[in-house]
C-alpha cells in the first residue's frame, strides 16, 4: 500500500508546486517541476514495458531539462526525426541511464557540458547515439565493457570489481533489449578515447509497428 500512496502523493505534490508557480509567473520553477513530475510518473513504471522511441525522448527531454538548471553552460543536442520516434519501439527507461552513465562516469570531476541524443536508420536496424564530450576511456575499459556487451552476463560483471561494475546500469539496459527484441540488439561502443569523450549505440528493430517485418534501408 506505501510503494502506491507515496508516488501518487509525491505526483500530487509537484503538480500544485507547478501550479503555484505558473501562478507567480515563475517560468523556471515551473519547466524544473513540470519535468520532474513528468519524470516521476514515467520512471514508476514497468521497466520492462515496451514503448515507443518518442515516449523514451520526451522523458529524456525531461531529465535534460533539469540537468540543464544545474549546470548552465550545458547543451543539450537531440536530432530524431518525428516519424522514425512514433514507429521505432523500445524498453522503458532505456535512455536515461545512458545518459544518466555520460554525467556520472563521462564527466566524472567535470561539469558537463555537452549531450547529443541522435537516431536515424541503418541496414538492418535503427540506430540512436548518446554521445558525450567527457574524460572518455581507456582501451582496456572499453574491451571489457564491448565483452561484457557481448555475453550479456551481469552477474560476472558484478563480481569482477573491476571498472565496468559502474556500468551495470548500462549491462541491465543491454540485457533488456536483448531479452525484448533478440541478440541482434542492445548496446554498444561506436568510439571513445581518453579526453576525447565516449559514443554509445542503442540498437533497435528497424520494423514499423503497424507491419510486422519491415526491415530498414540505407
Amino acid at each position: 500500500m506505501q510503494s502506491h500512496i507515496n508516488p501518487h502523493f509525491l505526483y500530487n505534490s509537484l503538480e500544485i508546486i507547478n501550479s503555484h508557480a505558473i501562478m507567480e509567473n515563475n517560468r523556471d520553477i515551473s519547466r524544473m517541476t513540470g519535468a520532474l513530475a513528468h519524470m516521476f510518473r514515467y520512471n514508476t513504471g514497468n521497466a520492462g514495458q515496451i514503448v515507443s522511441l518518442h515516449e523514451e525522448l520526451t522523458h529524456i527531454r525531461s531529465y535534460l531539462t533539469i540537468q540543464q538548471a544545474r549546470f548552465r553552460h550545458l547543451e543539450v543536442d537531440i536530432h530524431m526525426d518525428e516519424y522514425w520516434g512514433r514507429h521505432i519501439s523500445t524498453v522503458r527507461l532505456t535512455l536515461q541511464p545512458l545518459v544518466e552513465n555520460a554525467f556520472i562516469h563521462g564527466y566524472h570531476g567535470q561539469k558537463p557540458t555537452y549531450i547529443g541524443v541522435m537516431g536515424k536508420p541503418e541496414q538492418g536496424y535503427f540506430s540512436v547515439l548518446v554521445i558525450d564530450r567527457g574524460i572518455g576511456m581507456s582501451e582496456e575499459t572499453r574491451e571489457r565493457f564491448l565483452d561484457r556487451f557481448s555475453d550479456g552476463d551481469l552477474q560476472a560483471a558484478a563480481s569482477t570489481g573491476d571498472t565496468v561494475t559502474s556500468g551495470i546500469g548500462l549491462l541491465n539496459v543491454h540485457q533488456r533489449l536483448r531479452l525484448a527484441f533478440g541478440s541482434d540488439y542492445g548496446l554498444r561502443i561506436v568510439e571513445s578515447a581518453p579526453g576525447q569523450g565516449t559514443c554509445f549505440e542503442i540498437r533497435l528493430p528497424c520494423r514499423l509497428k503497424e507491419e510486422e517485418d519491415w526491415p530498414c534501408t540505407v
